[in-house]
């Protein structure tokens, strides 16, 4: 790949309310505040350490990233494009191992501080540090440097084809350096940053009541144009039932995804507007290599086999999506449409339980939860049905989302459903996150899985230029996980999503619904 170009920004458009306290109550008017619901309270508002979708409808606004991606639904075969955020050019060395970045000039965090290099710095030192979300994605990052107030420089120790559209996601987000004052025992602001915001973003958190609402208020200090949509209120409404019902009085504008069956619902529905779009939200079931009997690589890919895949797309997903064969989906480089994966063979299942010396089957528990995760039940469900056909007893343990991502983290979990959605679809937000052995945990190797051969092509891939040599180590790397089996892979779903009809000024992002640009929107 050649080295990255000089891009250029537009000049950035004044913003035209003053550098004041952000509005209070009362001052902002209907046609100014967009009302959004979900199905519960954000785990974890930091942008370096979350992977929590719901957290990111609530955060991911109130930060700016020094690029961003070019909206868009993700196209297969496509370049991913990023645009000028707070950077307004960069340029990338011939040797494609250093980014120097300039930034626009006057930024400030939403407190009225000062966005320099040295904020730019400091954030990505931060991000390194403590290794989680961000870093994860970014080993190949040696050093940030501030060569002067507005000048960034990135050195990598080996090439990264995927590097500007890494750094153009949630996890790169630049956070106000005065967080450390908020430090506790030398956790890096986490515990503050995960109730909190400190960023320049369009909005800014103001007020939270856990269990009812979250308000975001624009942030007079934004670099950009001032939005047609000064307040952005969360609303909290746990079942999907009561959210549909909400959207469809009114009493709501916009919606997190709820399952595809509930979505499809409401098409047609007066002052209703359903949009689909493609996208790389992949379902599946992570399966803890770590306990027995799932320890036995037949009976994962035992269980493979009794999925009923078909099925799924046609009552689940009412043809709004597609079969996954593989680890990466449709739009994402190193897709094959001729990867095979598993079929429904129920017999071919029932032979594996027996070599695996299971032939009258055996109990298992799935525990999961069903909030922020649009579907759960209802694979929770079908994957309990299609098991019960093999011999399989499936015991559901319902429980809250916190103490999921708890016992997913501490590895107390036999099986699991949930869902992904890539920030961006390129692969390492899949083969790292999911099938790196570093990553076991909530981070997203939720299966515990390991795999020397595994590791050293993931880690080596986005390191190769070379798009053809890259999606052949890919490609070699899914076949592995693939015959072992670490994950059910259920399904890839388009974006369905419902919004009021005033609403105008919605964009598709690649990474999917999550990443909504508020400060675009309008009412009418």
């Amino acid at each position: 790949a050649p080295a990255a170009q000089a891009t250029a920004a537009p000049a950035p458009q004044p913003t035209t309310a003053p550098a004041a306290p952000v509005a209070k109550s009362g001052q902002v008017g209907p046609r100014e505040t967009l009302i959004y619901g979900m199905g519960a309270d954000p785990t974890n508002l930091d942008p370096h350490s979350t992977v929590d979708g719901l957290s990111l409808i609530t955060m991911q606004r109130t930060y700016d990233l020094l690029v961003q991606l070019k909206p868009g639904a993700p196209q297969p075969g496509a370049p991913l494009e990023v645009e000028p955020d707070l950077a307004e050019s960069w340029i990338g060395s011939p040797d494609n191992l250093k980014y120097t970045f300039k930034l626009r000039p006057n930024l400030k965090f939403a407190d009225g501080s000062p966005l320099d290099a040295g904020a730019v710095k400091w954030s990505f030192d931060r991000m390194m540090k403590i290794n989680k979300a961000g870093a994860s994605n970014l080993r190949q990052l040696k050093s940030t440097e501030a060569v002067d107030a507005t000048t960034v420089e990135m050195t990598l120790s080996e090439p990264y084809a995927y590097f500007l559209p890494t750094i153009g996601t949630y996890a790169c987000s630049i956070i106000n350096p005065k967080a450390i004052e908020q430090q506790k025992d030398g956790d890096e602001a986490q515990g503050y940053l995960a109730n909190n915001s400190l960023g320049s973003g369009p909005y800014t958190i103001s007020d939270w009541q856990r269990g009812q609402r979250i308000t975001l208020d624009y942030n007079p200090n934004w670099y950009g144009k001032e939005p047609a949509i000064k307040r952005v209120i969360v609303k909290i409404v746990p079942e999907s039932t009561n959210l549909k019902l909400q959207m469809e009085k009114g009493d709501i504008d916009f919606m997190a995804p709820i399952s595809i069956p509930e979505m499809a619902s409401l098409e047609g529905k007066p002052g209703l507007r359903v949009v689909e779009a493609p996208s790389v939200t992949l379902a599946l079931a992570y399966l803890n290599v770590t306990k027995a009997p799932l320890d036995n690589v037949k009976v994962r890919q035992a269980m493979n086999y009794a999925i009923n895949y078909d099925q799924i797309l046609k009552e689940l997903l009412l043809g709004k999506g597609r079969r996954l064969r593989g680890p990466l989906a449709l739009g994402m480089e190193g897709y094959d449409e001729g990867f095979k994966g598993y079929e429904y063979d129920p017999a071919r299942a029932k032979q594996l339980l027996t070599e695996a010396g299971h032939p009258n089957g055996f109990e298992i528990t799935l525990t999961y939860a069903s909030q922020g995760a649009p579907g759960a039940d209802d694979m929770a469900l079908n994957a309990q049905g299609n098991l019960k056909d093999i011999g399989i007893d499936v015991k559901i343990e319902k429980v809250a989302e916190p103490t999921r991502r708890e016992r997913i983290d501490k590895s107390d979990f036999v099986w699991s459903v949930g869902g992904w959605s890539p920030p961006m679809p390129i692969p390492p937000w899949t083969m790292d996150k999911w099938y790196l052995s570093s990553n076991k945990g909530l981070t997203a190797n939720r299966a515990f899985y390991e795999n020397a051969k595994v590791d050293e092509l993931v880690k080596k891939a986005p390191t190769v230029l070379d798009a053809q040599q890259r999606i052949a180590m890919y490609r070699e790397a899914q076949q592995i996980v693939v015959d072992e089996a670490p994950y059910i892979l259920f399904s890839q779903a388009n974006q369905v999503l419902a919004m009021r009809d005033n609403v105008d000024g919605f964009q598709v992002k690649p990474g999917g619904s999550h990443y909504l640009s508020y400060e675009r929107l309008s009412k009418k």
